[in-house]
């Protein structure tokens, strides 16, 4: 364990522990349940992360990011792109903050952008890359638990809370259609770790496949549905186009 730590800097496990937390937190008791508790964890989580890499980097005389010249390129339009809609919006409070149940603002896409350079900086270390993945799939098996247990009746909210959604399940994440959305990563996650290590005694590995596409079942989303069969039908022309298409050379 001491090993382990030595091997991941503070702002790694910080980062990891956001990552796992912004899925799975909600306010039973606030006015509004799912949207702000996620936010305060998400911007609170990251703004700690990059503190931590000052502190990493000020102290190690060190920075390394592996960006190309069209990673920075987009992350420039992008940019542009939000201060033209800044410049230009009809209400630029509620442009830049977002309103109070929505906050889709600028100041948002700024994190999300900040989050995709974070997450450059430390997908560089393969034991967080690693740990990454093993979070994704964890949070995964408990939403999906929690979906499955809704989509039965047992619920912690009363039914005025989830009669808006006819019975589609929304778990910890407050809406199915993002639910469905959210479950497509770890689902296929969990393939990718099963076939990784496909064996008799690993069948268990079976087990958190089907709880989550049974939780994407109950969403009751037919875009989710449809992202799993085009990008399973894209994996399997990729890996197996050589067989398929012999002859032709297609998709070559």
């Amino acid at each position: 364990m001491r090993q382990f730590f030595q091997n991941i800097s503070t702002a790694e496990i910080i980062f990891l522990v956001t990552i796992l937390l912004v899925p799975l937190t909600f306010d039973y008791w606030g006015f509004d349940i799912y949207e702000i508790p996620k936010n305060i964890v998400f911007k609170t989580g990251l703004s700690l992360t990059v503190i931590a890499l000052l502190i990493k980097t000020l102290k190690d005389h060190e920075f390394t990011i592996c960006a190309s010249k069209t990673i920075f390129t987009f992350a420039a339009f992008f940019l542009i792109t939000l201060i033209f809609s800044q410049i230009f919006s009809v209400n630029p409070w509620v442009s830049f903050f977002g309103s109070f149940f929505r906050q889709g603002g600028v100041i948002n896409y700024l994190h999300y952008l900040l989050l995709f350079f974070v997450a450059l900086i430390l997908f560089q270390n393969p034991q967080v890359r690693q740990i990454y993945l093993k979070t994704v799939y964890i949070a995964g098996i408990i939403i999906s638990l929690y979906a499955i247990i809704q989509w039965f009746g047992f619920d912690i909210f009363n039914q005025a809370t989830i009669a808006p959604f006819s019975g589609r399940s929304f778990a910890t994440i407050g809406n199915p259609t993002f639910l469905g959305a959210l479950l497509i990563f770890p689902f296929f996650v969990q393939i990718a770790e099963f076939t990784k290590k496909h064996h008799p005694k690993n069948l268990l590995l079976l087990v958190p496949i089907v709880l989550t596409f049974a939780a994407i079942l109950t969403t009751k989303n037919r875009a989710t549905i449809l992202a799993i069969i085009l990008a399973t039908t894209i994996a399997v022309l990729t890996k197996y186009k050589k067989l398929l298409f012999p002859a032709t050379g297609l998709l070559a």
